[in-house]
């Protein structure tokens, strides 16, 4: 399975790769294909088959279509040593958020985080923190979910300057939910609205609002009204 720190060796990054770049849903027959290669290799006990269909099953199921023996698969993989492997669980995690499942959600991007941030700081690496934040703050736990993001910016990750807005929008928003309104509103401030979209700025400005209310600062919150 892949070590922490030696990511660039990874024996998946590159189907990884590859599945992230396609764009096409899998035609009916092909997921249909796709279920009995694995059913196939689970019978004899094929790991390496079983994680290659396992990635594609966890994409084709993450872009919401439905596969019959999904429920089913991780249980049939759990044993195969590359279960672990960082990308497995990142397409692990996206599925279950595709069926709503946030905890299942939370516990495959914590683990994929947990080997590829100490790793490559690569495009996947940043997804799965990302998304961890997001899992943690939907479950309840904003603390957690701000220092995952806080985490982020402060990496090397390149994801981050080419995302920085985003980033610093959702942070905003998960110190608001954990009442933190003066950080939230020194984080919005660090955002070059120059570049966001008019729905962005839209949002930035009605969580301004929020914190002036809450802070009471009735001019600023006037001024948000007038804009």
């Amino acid at each position: 399975s892949a070590q922490a720190g030696n990511l660039a060796e990874n024996r998946w990054k590159s189907l990884n790769d590859s599945l992230l770049e396609n764009k096409i849903s899998l035609e009916p027959a092909d997921l249909r294909r796709l279920e009995t290669e694995f059913l196939n290799a689970n019978a004899a006990n094929d790991c390496d088959r079983k994680i290659s269909v396992a990635f594609k099953l966890s994409r084709a199921v993450a872009k919401q279509q439905q596969s019959l023996i999904y429920p089913s698969m991780i249980g049939d993989i759990e044993s195969c040593t590359d279960y672990q492997d960082p990308y497995l669980q990142f397409f692990l995690g996206n599925a279950a958020f595709a069926q709503h499942n946030f905890p299942l959600r939370m516990e495959h991007y914590e683990q994929s985080v947990a080997q590829l941030k100490k790793g490559d700081q690569d495009n996947v690496s940043y997804l799965a923190q990302f998304n961890l934040s997001s899992a943690l703050n939907n479950a309840g736990q904003h603390h957690r979910a701000i220092e995952v993001l806080t985490d982020l910016i402060a990496s090397n990750n390149p994801g981050v300057d080419l995302n920085r807005n985003n980033i610093l929008l959702n942070l905003a928003a998960m110190r608001m939910s954990d009442y933190q309104f003066e950080t939230a509103l020194e984080t919005l401030a660090k955002i070059d609205r120059s570049e966001l979209e008019e729905r962005f700025v839209d949002i930035l400005h009605f969580n301004e609002l929020i914190i002036f209310q809450h802070l009471g600062a009735t001019a600023q919150s006037d001024s948000i009204w007038k804009q």
